[in-house]
Order: C-alpha cells, then structure tokens, then sequence
C-alpha cells in the first residue's frame, strides 16, 4: 500500500466527513488552520481549483477573521492559515 502524505490523509478525512454527515443535514464540513499552499492544492486536486467557487471554498482566519468572504488565494498567501470548507 502506497504511503498517504498529509495533504491525501486531509483530503480523505474532509471527503469522509462530508459524505458521511451529508445525510444528517450538514451543509458544510469546516477545517480550520490549513496553510494557504494546502488549501490551494486541496481545491487543485478535489475541485475546479478557484478557492471561491465550487464544492471546496476557503474562508479568512484570523486577520480577517471578520468577513464571511470567501478568499482567492495566491501563492503569496501560502503562509496564512485558512479556513477550509467543503460543502455538500
């Protein structure tokens, strides 16, 4: 068996979740404190790769903790920490 990196084991925990809770009437699974270069290759691999649209989005933390925005990241964002959300 191959050996899962972090970002794989993130990616199957989010996706588990959400799948799992989907039909309890959860709209959204939230993960908190991702690394913008995480949340970034998260959408990359398991959506359309826009942090703002799609069934994975990312959310301020922090700093602009305030806005219930969501947040285009760019690299110059990989060393925040983001919210991540995975809708169903």
């Amino acid at each position: 068996m191959a050996r899962m990196t972090a970002l794989t084991r993130l990616v199957a925990r989010l996706m588990r979740n959400s799948s799992a809770r989907a039909g309890a009437g959860v709209d959204n699974l939230l993960r908190e404190d991702i690394q913008g270069r995480f949340a970034r290759q998260l959408d990359t691999t398991v959506d359309d790769g826009n942090t703002t649209t799609g069934t994975m989005r990312v959310l301020c933390q922090n700093e602009c903790a305030t806005s219930n925005a969501y947040v285009a990241l760019t690299p110059a964002d990989d060393a925040n920490v983001y919210t991540v959300c995975v809708g169903n």
